[in-house]
């Protein structure tokens, strides 16, 4: 079990037991000799843990944060949020996860966040339970932007506060240039939600000057690569994973439609990182950034807060890219106090 003060980081409890091969040559020489070498049914069973580890973090929000399963139809296919229920005067709060991530990432944030009003968590179209075709034109961020935008209009909620992490904090900032717009359509903004606030972690905004570099480090192909990875994600130090875990992890990452994900995001890079054009963002805005994070950095962080208008920097000390894992009492904080600014 990968662990930091006695609690754990990603892996599910059950994974606990996996660690174990490390310990007995024996018992990794059973797994060796049975399943190694033979490559569909190890991908099987590495997404099958997988899969199980998505699905205890789901029932976590549902059993013990008061979520339930809501799926929005879009004709063909749907999206799957998280909601929970709560005082409908107050906006609704959406939050919306980063690449590698998915709904359940915001658990800790959301156990930590004394708020009344209803909370919803979509898994991105594409991603978990909100499933897309394999066909590499639907894996883009606008088009993915777009597909969740649809899905908002459909839960027909008036008032909204988007919530984003990374690339889902540039969703947030796509959907809330779109909903300006519509906005002041008359013929678009019949039945149309408003978005009052955004909150961006780590927020994507423009291109990382170390393209190649991030590429790779997002794209984990080795377990040396999954220890990399993990460096830019935590600020505390992280110990090793068991190999299991870090097999399980290469090959629940290293997927056809992420490649989409990314050949097209470098192909349209100048339309997909917007960049001074976040200067339309005129709504109510804190950015919140790892003082250590290197995927979003500091100084990418104030072009964007140089940007926007009306946005507030708050730099998170002792953390990286995870801010919404590593630090999730203190960003709960810094919601809660801008919350109460809107």
């Amino acid at each position: 079990m990968v662990k930091r003060s006695g609690s754990s980081i990603i892996t599910p409890s059950f994974i606990g037991r996996v660690v174990s091969f490390k310990k007995s040559n024996s018992s990794r020489s059973i797994v060796s000799t049975s399943i190694l070498g033979k490559s569909r049914s190890m991908q099987f069973i590495f997404r099958y843990f997988f899969s199980y580890f998505e699905f205890s973090r789901i029932q976590y929000l549902k059993k013990e944060l008061g979520f339930y399963d809501r799926n929005i139809n879009l004709g063909g296919h749907s999206v799957y949020f998280l909601e929970r229920s709560g005082d409908t005067s107050l906006p609704t709060l959406v939050f919306i996860h980063g690449f590698l991530d998915g709904c359940y990432g915001f658990r800790k944030l959301v156990k930590h966040l004394d708020y009344k009003g209803r909370i919803v968590i979509p898994d991105l179209p594409g991603y978990g339970r909100s499933k897309l075709p394999l066909i590499s034109y639907l894996y883009q961020i606008d088009v993915i932007a777009k597909i969740l935008y649809e899905a908002i209009r459909k839960l027909s909620y008036s008032n909204l506060i988007l919530i984003g992490h990374s690339m889902g904090g540039l969703i947030s900032q796509k959907i809330a240039i779109q909903n300006k717009i519509e906005q002041n359509e008359p013929v678009l903004s019949k039945n149309l939600f408003k978005i009052n606030g955004l909150v961006l972690l780590g927020s994507g905004c423009i291109p990382h000057p170390n393209r190649d570099e991030m590429k790779k480090i997002l794209f984990p192909e080795n377990e040396k690569d999954i220890i990399q990875l993990l460096h830019h994600l935590y600020y505390a130090e992280v110990p090793e994973p068991s190999w299991f875990l870090k097999r399980i992890l290469v090959s629940a990452w290293n997927v056809p439609k992420n490649h989409f994900l990314a050949e097209n995001t470098i192909l349209r890079e100048k339309e997909i990182f917007f960049g001074a054009k976040a200067k339309q963002i005129d709504i109510p805005t804190i950015i919140l950034v790892g003082e250590e994070d290197e995927l979003t950095t500091v100084s990418m962080m104030k072009k964007l807060n140089s940007w926007i208008n009306k946005s507030k920097l708050i730099v998170i000390q002792h953390a990286r890219h995870a801010i919404h894992m590593e630090k999730a009492e203190t960003i709960s904080i810094e919601i809660q106090k801008f919350l109460k600014l809107i």
